[in-house]
């Protein structure tokens, strides 16, 4: 469910600030100070600072309370509500123009609220703008080429579209949202663990052009804490995915446009198979994942995936033999395919 930022947010007597940096943060004692300090010394001034703590069990909070600029907000949830809920929680509390999200373990460069509010600003049809980024490790330490994806652009909402629902390159610290977007369309999906991010990008392009800013604005920390890393090493990661496709197959049927129409969502689930096939090279000792894949594949058949995905996967997944049984129950059609199968091996092994 997506709640909506509407009637959420009051200013109690406050001037509206041009921009709501959204800190979110659970147990990052360690790294949120240089996350907040990041937002502190942006060249654009005109900000709040809005830091939500997920309940932390170590020393945010007073991390946090060390710092004495009067523009930032600090609120401690009473209990874990998940990360979905407290990004929401951190939006609803915004009262800027413009909104983002900078992930308590991230850090941005001293340029990111301006150019990304600068592009913003050329024009209302923009959703959302994101850049360029660095990747970090714990102490700070570059790791690799900024990503990069072109120069600075301005892109058609569907276009972009076409792109995102095959997989998500967006790193939401990168990512400055116009508030109307979250009031026209709701928040994050909070039936979503893994990926809301992906979903939400993905549903805002259907409505809104999409900026692009080349210049890498800001540093994505990878590390063992990253809440992408404890997923990959659970099954969970595959239901997650599924689950987000399916959302995104939802904001397709709901568009108002007549793309919409020529999205095949079967295609949709069909492609994200076939990358997460490559999932497999770096699990192939986990049986949990490789059984959560399969569960998601086979759930329903007919309704999910086309029979070339289908058959690959399963003959990747499953061995040859027991994926012929499984998708061809008949003893006479499976002996047919068995033989075939078999014979098209001995001519592939030059036997």
């Amino acid at each position: 469910m997506a709640p909506s930022i509407r009637n959420a947010m009051r200013l109690e007597g406050r001037r509206r600030p041009k921009v709501s940096i959204c800190i979110p943060s659970y147990n990052n004692g360690s790294l949120i100070g240089s996350a907040i300090r990041s937002a502190v010394d942006q060249t654009f001034e005109d900000i709040e600072i809005i830091v939500v703590d997920n309940h932390s069990t170590d020393d945010s909070e007073s991390v946090v309370k060390s710092f004495s600029d009067e523009r930032i907000r600090f609120s401690k949830n009473s209990e874990n509500i998940g990360m979905t809920r407290n990004w929401n929680r951190c939006i609803s509390m915004a009262s800027g123009e413009f909104i983002c999200l900078l992930c308590a373990d991230d850090m941005y460069l001293s340029k990111f609220v301006e150019r990304t509010v600068s592009m913003l600003e050329t024009r209302s049809s923009i959703g959302f703008v994101h850049c360029a980024y660095e990747t970090i490790n714990e102490r700070g330490e570059t790791l690799g080429e900024p990503s990069a994806l072109g120069s600075d652009a301005i892109e058609n909402g569907l276009a972009f579209f076409e792109r995102i629902m095959h997989g998500n390159f967006v790193l939401v610290s990168g990512t400055m949202f116009r508030r109307d977007c979250f009031e026209e369309l709701g928040l994050f999906d909070e039936d979503l663990e893994y990926a809301p991010d992906w979903e939400m990008f993905a549903r805002i392009s259907l409505h809104y052009e999409v900026g692009y800013v080349s210049q890498p604005l800001v540093c994505y920390r990878v590390h063992e804490g990253n809440f992408t890393k404890s997923l990959m090493r659970s099954n969970r990661l595959i239901h997650e995915g599924f689950k987000t496709i399916d959302k995104i197959v939802h904001d397709v049927a709901s568009a108002p446009h007549t793309f919409s129409k020529e999205v095949d969502p079967l295609s949709l689930r069909s492609d994200y198979v076939m990358r997460v096939m490559g999932v497999r090279l770096n699990c192939s000792g986990s049986k949990a994942m490789r059984r959560s894949i399969a569960e998601e594949v086979f759930k329903d058949r007919k309704k999910v995936l086309d029979l070339r995905v289908t058959v690959t996967f399963a003959m990747s997944y499953l061995g040859t033999n027991t994926a012929l049984l499984s998708l061809y129950p008949s003893q006479l059609a499976n002996s047919m395919l068995a033989r075939i199968s078999s014979k098209v091996g001995r001519m592939i092994r030059g036997r």
